[in-house]
C-alpha cells in the first residue's frame, strides 16, 4: 500500500522479508509458469505450428507470425491477440500458448478473463479486451493505448514518474502521491457542498488504535500468519470480509488502493500500477485527483462511500479505505479496507497497522 515502487511483495517462497512487505503495496510477485501443454498436444496429434483460433481477427495471425520471426506486434495486433487469448477455448488457448512460447513469450489470463498478459525478457504487455486498453512496458518506459491510439507514455526514475499525455506532461511523486501538469499542481475538484448539511465536528484527540498485531517471525508460515492477523482483527471488534490469501496462486490479488478506487479491478492507465499485475495499484491520488472524485473539505461531513486516505506524519500516503458508517458528528466510524497482501476488513478508522499512520483527507465519488 505504500507508494514506494521499489518495494517487492514477493511470492510465498520469498515474502518472508518482513511484515512491511505484507502490508505494503509494492510490486506483485512474478506469476507462476503456466503448465506445459507440449506433451498433451503431442499426444492428441496437434500440429507443432498451431494456427490462431478459428474465426479470430486476422491480426492475431499477423501478431503470432511476427513473434515467431522475432519481431514486435503493433498495438492493434496486441489488442487482437489479447482478445483472442481471453475468449479462446481451452484447446485454442493451448495452441496459442505453444506458438507464443516458441517465439519466447509467456502468456497468461486472469481468473476473470479481464486481462491477458504476454511477456518475454524485455517486454511486458497487458491487454484489457473488454475496454480496448493496452499497456506495453519495456524497462522504465510504458506506453498506454486505447483502441490502438497512444494515450500516454510513462517513464519512472527513482521516486518520480513522468507521464506525457495529450494535455501535456504530468509529474507524480511516489511518496506524497502529488501530481503536476505542465508544472502546475493537479488539485482535482472539490466535492459539492450542501448548505443544509451540518458541519463536521472533527475527531477528538483521544482516538486510539486497538489493533494488537500478531508478532512477526520471518520464518513462520505465511498462511498461518494471515490466519492470526484475521483473528487479531476480529478480537479488536473488526470484521473479516475476505480472509488473508498470501498464497502465490492468488493471481487476482489486489491491495488497498485498488479496492478503494476500483473495487479491486485495477486500472491499466495508472502510472503506479505494477507491470503485469493491473489489480495492484500504488498511488490512489492519481485516481482520486484525475478520476471521478471530489475532495471533501475538512469541515464537510463524511458520507458512506467516501475514500479515506491515510498518511504518516511526513505526508506519505500509505493506505486507503472506503467509509461504511458515519457517526453523528460526521466522522467515519467504520472503514472497509484491504491490508496489503492480507485480508479485506471492516474496522474502526483508527484500528490499523502502525505503519499506516492515521486518517487524513477524504475523497467523494461523483454520483
Amino acid at each position: 500500500m505504500a507508494t514506494d515502487p521499489t518495494r517487492q511483495v514477493n511470492s510465498a517462497a520469498t515474502w518472508a522479508t518482513g511484515l512491511s512487505s505484507l502490508l505494503a503495496g509494492g510490486a506483485k510477485p512474478p506469476a507462476p509458469e503456466p503448465a506445459s501443454v507440449l506433451d498433451l498436444l503431442d499426444k492428441i496429434g496437434l500440429s507443432t505450428r498451431p494456427q490462431a483460433p478459428a474465426g479470430a481477427d486476422p491480426r492475431v495471425a499477423i501478431a503470432l507470425q511476427k513473434i515467431a520471426a522475432g519481431g514486435k506486434p503493433g498495438p492493434l495486433e496486441w489488442q487482437a491477440l489479447g482478445k483472442a487469448y481471453a475468449f479462446a477455448s481451452g484447446v485454442e488457448r493451448s495452441q496459442m500458448a505453444q506458438q507464443l512460447a516458441a517465439g519466447g513469450f509467456r502468456a497468461e489470463i486472469g481468473q476473470d478473463n479481464r486481462y491477458a498478459t504476454f511477456t518475454n525478457n524485455t517486454v511486458y504487455v497487458t491487454a484489457e479486451p473488454g475496454s480496448g486498453k493496452l499497456r506495453v512496458s519495456s524497462g522504465a518506459n510504458v506506453w498506454c493505448y486505447h483502441e490502438a491510439a497512444l494515450v500516454e507514455t510513462m517513464t519512472q526514475a527513482g521516486n518520480s514518474v513522468t507521464v506525457t499525455t495529450s494535455a501535456g506532461q504530468e509529474g507524480w511523486d511516489t511518496q506524497s502521491g502529488k501530481g503536476t501538469l505542465n508544472g502546475k499542481p493537479i488539485l482535482g475538484r472539490m466535492a459539492p457542498v450542501s448548505p443544509a448539511e451540518p458541519k463536521r465536528v472533527y475527531w477528538q484527540a483521544d482516538e486510539q488504535n486497538d489493533l494488537d498485531e500478531p508478532a512477526w517471525d520471518p520464518n513462520m508460515d505465511l498462511g498461518l500468519y494471515g490466519d492470526e492477523y484475521d483473528q487479531a482483527v476480529q478480537q479488536m471488534g473488526g470484521q473479516v470480509i475476505e480472509p488473508s490469501q498470501t498464497d502465490e496462486g492468488e493471481a487476482e490479488q489486489f491491495n488497498c488502493h485498488s479496492y478503494s478506487t476500483t473495487l479491486g479491478e485495477g486500472d491499466l492507465f495508472d502510472p503506479f500500477s505494477r507491470t503485469g499485475f493491473p489489480h495492484w495499484l500504488n498511488n490512489p491520488l492519481h485516481q482520486l485527483t484525475t478520476g471521478n472524485y471530489g475532495r471533501v473539505a475538512p469541515d464537510q461531513r463524511a458520507h458512506v462511500g467516501d475514500v479515506q486516505v491515510y498518511r504518516t506524519t511526513d505526508g506519505t500516503v500509505t493506505h486507503t479505505g472506503v467509509v461504511r458508517e458515519v457517526d453523528r458528528d460526521g466522522n467515519p466510524s467504520l472503514v472497509e479496507s484491504k491490508f496489503g497482501a492480507l485480508g479485506l476488513y471492516l474496522h474502526d478508522p483508527f484500528d490499523i497497522p502502525d505503519q499506516y499512520g492515521g486518517p487524513a483527507e477524504l475523497y467523494r465519488p461523483a454520483h
